[in-house]
């Protein structure tokens, strides 16, 4: 048997009330623990974006609690879902940066928990929350918060955004090359490999011109997270290996061979 509880900590700014849902199996023993760091987008605890509901989290958090007995924290990302303050465009304002440090906080708040077992806790970080875990390791090394026991970094760790960006445009050539609909027609006459490229190239221009946290464009009708992709672009491969390179903690990576996402 197991409970489900919903609760809520500060962010690291105290600009926002975090929400998330603590799931733990019955009973007073002590017992391993994990937070889950959730993936680019405006995505919810359970995984769910808008009117997509593919509840990959809720489902993560049941095995972790149902199979294998841990206590789980999994949380509303700042700007999304219950995790907000009155500004609508929190999320879009918020970069790498502000959510590594917010993973601390959500970590600090599950080890405060009294039937979590500080020595063996893990953090499972999923496509982008597995980017940034190098960070958000060396962020709870250099407070004196702890070292994980383990590291569990699902479709992501090794990549930078750049990276993945590049190789998803290169997987959408190829659905456009090889389509059969009017759609992928019509694209494969106003688009070319170069174009979808460059594309990236003029992002990174726009974002590194401007020091503001978002980019308003079309009256409104376009905003570009500019500091999000600004602080991504900046965390390239040679500084994720750089971090990498000082994690004591166990790791396991896994990334599934048909991953449309990632490689």
């Amino acid at each position: 048997m197991t409970t489900s509880t919903g609760v809520s900590f500060p962010s690291y700014d105290n600009t926002v009330t975090l929400s998330g849902t603590i799931t733990s199996p019955r009973g007073t023993d002590l017992r391993p623990a994990v937070v889950i760091v959730v993936g680019s987008g405006a995505i919810d605890r359970d995984g769910s974006a808008g009117s997509i509901r593919l509840h990959v989290y809720s489902k993560l958090a049941e095995f972790f609690t149902n199979e294998l007995g841990w206590i789980c924290l999994r949380y509303d990302k700042r700007g999304v879902a219950k995790s907000v303050n009155g500004d609508s465009n929190l999320f879009l304002t918020s970069g790498m940066s502000d959510l590594a440090l917010d993973v601390v906080e959500a970590t600090k708040f599950l080890l405060a928990q009294p039937r979590v077992d500080s020595t063996k806790l893990v953090l499972t970080g999923h496509s982008e929350g597995a980017i940034i875990m190098p960070l958000v390791a060396q962020h709870l090394r250099d407070q004196g918060v702890t070292t994980p026991l383990g590291l569990l970094l699902l479709s992501g760790f090794g990549e930078s955004i750049e990276t993945a960006m590049r190789f998803q445009s290169e997987e959408l050539w190829e659905e456009i090359v090889n389509g059969r609909t009017f759609t992928t027609w019509l694209l494969r006459r106003l688009l070319t490999p170069k174009k979808l490229q460059d594309k990236i190239d003029d992002l990174k221009v726009k974002v590194n011109t401007t020091q503001s946290d978002l980019i308003v464009k079309k009256c409104g009708l376009v905003k570009i997270p500019a500091k999000w992709f600004r602080e991504h672009f900046a965390f390239n491969l040679s500084r994720i290996r750089e971090l990498s390179a000082s994690v004591t903690s166990h790791v396991l990576v896994i990334t599934g061979a048909k991953d449309a996402q990632t490689r």
